[in-house]
């Protein structure tokens, strides 16, 4: 096919990887739930993922992953449509925030105590 680049894609669980694809990720993904559960938010990913700063840089990448969180147009994104910082297994993320485990409260500054 005239034109196809493909790159950095994670290919998992015996799914071969694009002839094309020479920065393939052939190693497990580690969603947060195993196998992505029933819910999108067992799609994000685990903070040992090796899908995390992985992606390829875009301009014009529509600013923000399936959650709503920004997408950078100068660093290297997350592979997968999950943009955050990492969660540990069976730790769901909602708008970003751990669901369990520790929480955060931030002074008036907006730095975490």
């Amino acid at each position: 096919m005239i034109g196809l680049y493909c790159s950095r894609n994670a290919y998992f669980g015996g799914a071969a990887a694009a002839p094309v694809d020479s920065n393939a990720i052939l190693a497990d993904h580690m969603f947060t739930v195993p196998k992505g559960g029933v819910s999108p938010a067992g799609f994000q990913l685990q903070s040992n993922s090796p899908c995390l700063n992985a992606g390829l840089v875009m301009t014009n990448n529509g600013g923000r992953d399936f959650w709503g969180k920004p997408v950078s147009s100068t660093v290297a994104p997350n592979v997968g449509a999950y943009c955050g910082r990492g969660a540990h297994e069976g730790e769901l993320l909602a708008n970003g925030i751990p669901t369990v485990g520790p929480v955060f409260q931030k002074t008036n500054a907006g730095v975490p105590k």
